[in-house]
């Protein structure tokens, strides 16, 4: 088996009839502060909104998990 065999491509496309800065909006909610798991439990996200900011699991008392940063926000149409 070689690396190629574990490459997993996803793509999604959903057509949300609302105003793009709604969606923006609706979307950095869903990444931060609205992230649950499957099961529905909460999963306290953050998102520092800015070139740099961190995308991180808050556990609270300054632990937690890093998943991301941000590379580049230009609201209301990218996030890197």
């Amino acid at each position: 088996m070689n690396t190629t065999d574990l490459t997993l491509d996803i793509e999604q496309h959903i057509e949300v009839d609302a105003a793009m800065p709604e969606v923006f909006e609706a979307m950095l909610r869903q990444l931060a502060e609205d992230n649950s798991t499957p099961g529905d439990d909460p999963f306290p996200m953050r998102l520092e909104r800015r070139p740099g900011g961190r995308w991180f699991r808050d556990l609270g008392n300054d632990t937690g998990h890093l998943w991301g940063l941000v590379q580049v926000i230009k609201p209301p149409a990218l996030l890197e």
